[in-house]
């Protein structure tokens, strides 16, 4: 079994690759911290100025990657059986190592 620090240096990675994905959408998005890294969206006038899209964080002994889209069904349809295991729920995919992070 891992060790503590050894868990947490690794979940370190798995977050610092997922927050690098989310901020090489900043150009369309915004990403805010800190807290959990979050991409939001323009909403419109009405409502608020931004959603959130998607947003990563650091859990005790995983990282949660959210995407909204992942709830819709042409999004699940297109994912692979490896991705589609981690997730969890509709719209939250569970990272415990960064070999499961492809560029």
């Amino acid at each position: 079994m891992a060790s503590t620090s050894s868990r947490s240096e690794s979940l370190q990675g798995v977050f610092a690759r997922l927050k690098q994905m989310l901020q090489q959408q900043a150009p369309r998005f915004s990403v805010a911290e800190p807290g959990p890294v979050t991409l939001r969206s323009w909403r419109g006038e009405l409502r608020g100025a931004r959603i959130p899209v998607a947003w990563v964080e650091i859990t005790k002994t995983y990282v949660s990657y959210h995407v909204m889209s992942a709830a819709m069904p042409q999004v699940r349809g297109a994912l692979s059986k490896p991705l589609a295991a981690r997730l969890q729920g509709r719209t939250c995919f569970n990272f415990t190592a960064r070999g499961f992070i492809r560029a």
